[in-house]
C-alpha cells in the first residue's frame, strides 16, 4: 500500500506569484500527482491521507482532472483499492455543506463501489497484505477526534494513520487544525501501535513513542521548501514501511540575495530572495522582485529581505503569501515612518 498525503490540488496562492506562474503551479501539482499514483505497486493500494485538494470548495476542472485521473487507474486495475481519509482542507467549518472531496468521494464510490472508501471516521483499512490498522480522519472539533484516539487506544493496531498536528499546543485551541499530544502518543504506544503516521503537517521528522511524520510529497510554496532537501511517501509492505524520495530540492528550490538576482537559474520552481537593505533601498527591492516575478517562470517567488533590521520571519512570509503584491506593499508601509511611506509613494508616482 502506498500512502499520500497533503496534495493539495486545485492550489490557491496568490502571493508571490502572477496569473500566469499560478496557472503553472496549478498544473504541476496534477502533473506530480500523477507521478505518484504511477508509484503504486501495480495493482495495490492506495491511501490518501487527507488534504486532497487545498480548500473546501476547488474548480470543477480541478475535481474532474482528479476524478479521471484516480478512475483511469481503478479501471485498469493499478490501483486495486483507494482509501480516500478526510483532511482540514477538505471540509467547511459548516457541515451542512458540500465540500469538492465529498462530491469526488460520492463519483467515485458510484462508479467503484467494491475499490473505494471514504474515511470520514476512525475505519480499520486492509494494507493489501492480510493486516488490518486504523486510519483517523481529520475530525469535526477536537474534543471528537479525542474521543476517535481513546477509542484506538482500547482497540490498537500495529500501525495507526492520522491527519492532524504533532504536539502543537496551538492546533489545540483551533477545531480546524488538530492536535495529537505527546502523551496521546505515548498512550498508543503503550497500547501496542508501533508506529503512528502522520498526515497535514509539510514538514518531515521523527518523534518519540513511534511518532513518524511523513510531509507532503512536493512543495506547493516556498515555506514547504525550507529545512528539508527532500521528500517523500511511504510504502506499507505488512509490518515493512519503506520510504520512497518524491521530490529534491536540487534545481526547484533557490535562495537568492536580493542583490543578486541575475544569477537566478531559469528553471528553478521555487525561490526566496532575501538579504538585508536600507530603508532607502525598500523601493529597490520592491521594484526588482516585482520585475523578477513578470519575466521569470518560477512558480512562486517570496520576499524575506531583512529591511532596515525588520525581518520576515516564516510565519510572517506565510502570511504575506496569501495576499496580493499590492499587499506586500501596504505590509512594509505599516513598518516605515510616515516620512519614509511619503518618499516611497513619490517615487512610484514619478516613475509611473
Amino acid at each position: 500500500m502506498l500512502v499520500l498525503n497533503d496534495v493539495h490540488l486545485g492550489v490557491n496562492r496568490s502571493g508571490g506569484t502572477t496569473p500566469l506562474t499560478h496557472a503553472t503551479l496549478l498544473e504541476y501539482t496534477h502533473e506530480q500527482f500523477e507521478k505518484l499514483l504511477d508509484l503504486v505497486p501495480d495493482r495495490e493500494y492506495l491511501l490518501i491521507n487527507g488534504d486532497l485538494f487545498d480548500g473546501f470548495l476547488v474548480s470543477n476542472s480541478v475535481l474532474l482532472r482528479t476524478y479521471a485521473e484516480l478512475a483511469v487507474r481503478l479501471t485498469d486495475g493499478r490501483i486495486s483499492m483507494l482509501y480516500l481519509a478526510r483532511g482540514n482542507h477538505d471540509v467547511s467549518k459548516d457541515s451542512t455543506k458540500l465540500s469538492s472531496f465529498d462530491l469526488l468521494g460520492a463519483l467515485l464510490v458510484d462508479s467503484f463501489p467494491q475499490k473505494v472508501v471514504v474515511i470520514n471516521e476512525p475505519t480499520l483499512i486492509h494494507d493489501g497484505g492480510g493486516g488490518e490498522n486504523w486510519v483517523v480522519p481529520h475530525a469535526p472539533n477536537q474534543d471528537i477526534f479525542d474521543m476517535w484516539i481513546g477509542a484506538v487506544i482500547a482497540e490498537p493496531t500495529p500501525f495507526v494513520f492520522v491527519h492532524a498536528n504533532y504536539d502543537n499546543g496551538f492546533a489545540a485551541e483551533s477545531d480546524h487544525s488538530l492536535n495529537l499530544t505527546k502523551e496521546q502518543c505515548a498512550e498508543l504506544e503503550a497500547a501496542g501501535v508501533s508506529k503512528i503516521i502522520f498526515g497535514h503537517e509539510h514538514q518531515q521528522g521523527v518523534r518519540p513513542n513511534g511518532v513518524l511524520i511523513v510531509g507532503n510529497q512536493f512543495p506547493t510554496s516556498v515555506s514547504d521548501c525550507l529545512g528539508n532537501d527532500y521528500k517523500r511517501c511511504l510504502q506499507i509492505d505488512g509490518a515493512q514501511i519503506t520510504e520512497r524520495t518524491t521530490w529534491t530540492d536540487k534545481g526547484s528550490y533557490f535562495e537568492c540575495d536580493w542583490a543578486k538576482l541575475d544569477q537566478i537559474p531559469q528553471d528553478v520552481q521555487f525561490v526566496r530572495i532575501k538579504g538585508e537593505a536600507t530603508d532607502e533601498q525598500a523601493s529597490t527591492v520592491l521594484e526588482a522582485i516585482s520585475s523578477l516575478r513578470k519575466k521569470h517562470s518560477a512558480f512562486v517567488i517570496t520576499n524575506a529581505v531583512i529591511v532596515n533590521g525588520r525581518s520576515l520571519d516564516v510565519s510572517s512570509m506565510e502570511a504575506i503569501e496569501q495576499v496580493q503584491t499590492f499587499d506586500v506593499l501596504e505590509f512594509l508601509y505599516s513598518n516605515l515612518s510616515a516620512d519614509q511611506v511619503e518618499y516611497l509613494k513619490k517615487l512610484q508616482k514619478e516613475r509611473s
